[in-house]
């Protein structure tokens, strides 16, 4: 950790690696989370020492969850990719460096390949799965992550090689 806070450069892989972790570890615990959540629900829906009041609360979470955390999920993927576009734009980097930039491209498509994988098996399992499909908008970007990644990645390309000019560089 020392290491990193004294060394300021980072890559391009380096980040998409921890965004593609952070985004999978929060999609496989929003499935987990929402099953824990559906399960106190059932229990408590089934105690009689419970007031009705209660039981209705927690009902009502229940019912919205699924749509705040799918919603949320679609607002920070969105949130990431305009982040990256406008930050994109912003850097002036010569065209010989594109080599590079497509093998790290395949490279972190390879990986988000991976990771949606790791999604898919974890909402496919038979306790999962029912719950898994009430997250439609989680279920649909992890399901197509490399795809949405090599389009972000091909668009990112276009506006960091675009920007370059002769002037820049002297």
């Amino acid at each position: 950790m020392r290491r990193l806070r004294k060394n300021k450069k980072a890559s391009i892989l380096d980040f998409a690696l921890i965004v593609g972790v952070a985004v999978t570890v929060l999609a496989v615990m929003s499935v987990v989370f929402f099953k824990v959540t559906d399960e106190i629900n059932t229990k408590i829906q089934g105690q009689d020492r419970i007031p009705d009041e209660g039981k209705q609360a927690m009902g009502n979470v229940k019912g919205m969850f699924s749509g705040v955390l799918d919603n949320s999920f679609l607002f920070l993927m969105v949130g990431l990719s305009i982040g990256a576009i406008v930050l994109a734009g912003l850097v002036r980097i010569h065209p010989i460096f594109i080599a590079f930039f497509f093998i790290v491209w395949i490279l972190i498509v390879f990986f988000c390949g991976i990771f949606s994988n790791m999604y898919q098996e974890v909402a496919n399992n038979p306790q999962l799965i029912t719950l898994a499909n009430e997250l439609t908008f989680m279920n649909t970007i992890m399901s197509k992550l490399p795809l949405l990644v090599g389009i972000l990645g091909g668009l990112l390309c276009i506006i960091m090689y675009k920007t370059w000019r002769v002037s820049d560089f002297g």
